[in-house]
């Protein structure tokens, strides 16, 4: 095995996983509202969610 595998290896084990954000709605959900926070007329689904990301800390959020 090779230095190179070694240390991914190690890196896989002790490097913690990023925590994953997971969306919940409902089946026609129009990503109007999450958090407390209101989607701008403008504002995209992704800014939006990068905006709702910065004021949670939660693992599971709810979009409306």
């Amino acid at each position: 095995m090779s230095l190179l595998k070694r240390i991914e290896k190690l890196e896989q084990k002790l490097i913690p996983k990023k925590p994953e954000i997971y969306w919940l709605m409902w089946l026609d959900c129009q990503w109007k509202e999450s958090e407390g926070l209101i989607r701008h007329e403008n504002e995209s689904i992704e800014d939006f969610k990068k905006r709702v990301l910065e004021v949670t800390d939660k693992q599971f959020i709810w979009v409306k």
